[in-house]
């Protein structure tokens, strides 16, 4: 018995169905297995990163009371000034012969308090005695009327000044406080005095962090390298401002420029940074931050703690890696299956 030769013609459709399926099922499940593995890497970071953010909150609070702890427990030093008879006659009277008095008080007084340096100058901005009087390079006679916590005290406010001194070339914290008698301010009172402890503190701890001044340059870091430098623009004209103040000395204050930013909430940034290491193809490594910001107390600074990025995305990329994996066992099981 003949079999008719129409009766096969319905399966060529069948088969040329088949042959679809089979050239485009393996493209489909890599394409599916790729978004998915991305789909998983996203998320896992975007929860990782949550996570640190909420972490970092109370590390960026305990590190910036710290900070402002340093600070502040300076502050009462320049008003104890007004206390002592010798200070108030050599301001009224500098010829009267208590300059050598003086010295030696602010001397005693700076090596208990364990300041850099205190001095006391005159209305007109002149140092009429200072705690280094046996240094060479004493700051006695110099005129610093142009320093602007000079500028603030003898206006009756208190002054505040984080520079590079212009006698010795050393960074310090400056507060200076109006000295009064019978309500009239008749001298400054000058405390010095230096921060970098907390960098030798953050460098010992492995952290990362830096404070940034007024005007966006960062006065210290864990990182030296990027000490001095702005974390905002500067126009040409706030340059040259600062470069008559000589607050930052003749340093260039380059501008910090991450290699990518990006803001996930206010004073939280992601930011990317070249490592100082090199690859042996001579190109820098990457290294990506969550940086968090928040205002330290009674001053214009901000302190900034940076947590590296580096370990959660390694994470990220596993989770992500496992769930292409996963789907990918997943559609060959329901091939083998079906």
């Amino acid at each position: 018995m003949k079999c008719d030769p129409s009766l096969l013609l319905p399966a060529k459709p069948a088969v040329k169905s088949r042959l679809i399926r089979q050239l485009l099922l393996p493209p489909l499940i890599v394409l599916l297995m790729v978004g998915l593995g991305l789909a998983g890497f996203l998320v896992s970071e975007s929860n990782g990163i949550r996570t640190l953010s909420e972490n970092g909150e109370r590390q960026l609070e305990l590190h910036a009371r710290t900070v402002e702890s340093e600070i502040s427990k300076y502050t009462y030093l320049p008003s104890l000034l007004e206390l002592e008879d010798s200070v108030s006659h050599l301001l009224t009277d500098p010829d009267n012969g208590y300059r050598q008095t003086v010295n030696e008080y602010l001397e005693g007084l700076n090596r208990r308090s364990r300041s850099r340096a205190i001095f006391v100058l005159d209305t007109n901005g002149r140092v009429q005695a200072t705690s280094n009087w046996r240094d060479a390079d004493s700051f006695l006679g110099e005129d610093l009327s142009f320093r602007a916590y000079f500028q603030a005290a003898v206006r009756g406010e208190p002054g505040r000044f984080y520079g590079i001194g212009s006698t010795t070339g050393e960074a310090g914290y400056y507060l200076a406080h109006g000295l009064e008698e019978h309500g009239k301010i008749i001298g400054v009172a000058v405390i010095k005095v230096r921060l970098d402890t907390l960098e030798e503190r953050w460098q010992r701890a492995r952290l990362e962090a830096f404070v940034s001044d007024e005007n966006g340059i960062i006065i210290l870091s864990s990182d030296p390298a990027r000490r001095l430098k702005s974390v905002r623009p500067l126009t040409p004209q706030i340059k040259e401002r600062l470069a008559r103040s000589l607050q930052y000395y003749w340093w260039p204050l380059n501008e910090l420029q991450p290699l990518a930013r990006e803001t996930l909430a206010d004073g939280v940034e992601k930011l990317t940074f070249p490592a100082n290491s090199e690859t042996a193809h001579g190109r820098p490594y990457e290294v990506t931050y969550l940086a968090q910001t928040r205002r330290l107390v009674d001053t214009p600074w901000h302190f900034t703690l940076l947590t590296p990025l580096q370990d959660l995305r390694r994470e990220s990329m596993v989770q992500g890696i496992l769930v292409g994996v996963a789907f990918a066992l997943l559609a060959i099981l329901g091939i083998a299956w079906n």
